[in-house]
């Protein structure tokens, strides 16, 4: 599991580089955008079978009633809500400042 996620870290580092990298040259931007856009879609796929199979890992730790279960199923969801209301509260805004 360690090692599925450093190599999908490591890919998306190296993808962002690379989409970074092409949006400063349009010429490359628009002939390789295509496959950039394809890889990093197959990386968030990949990143998103690896979040479903620790939330079921945690849905078996927690049946099986092991020490520490729900202790670390409140900080998943706590992590989780750091995440997604922020990047809400953002989509929220650019809506409004681009229906302007």
């Amino acid at each position: 599991m360690r090692v599925a996620l450093a190599v999908v870290a490591a890919l998306g580092a190296i993808l962002l580089f690379l989409l970074a990298s092409a949006s400063a040259n349009t010429a490359l931007f628009a002939e390789n955008y295509p496959w950039l856009l394809a890889i990093n879609g197959a990386i968030a796929a990949a990143l998103l079978v690896l979040v479903l199979a620790l939330v079921v890992r945690l849905v078996r730790r927690h049946r099986a009633r092991r020490f520490g279960a729900r202790l670390m199923g409140r900080f998943a969801v706590a992590f989780a809500l750091m995440g997604v209301l922020p990047g809400v509260l953002i989509y929220v805004v650019s809506v409004q400042f681009l229906s302007l």
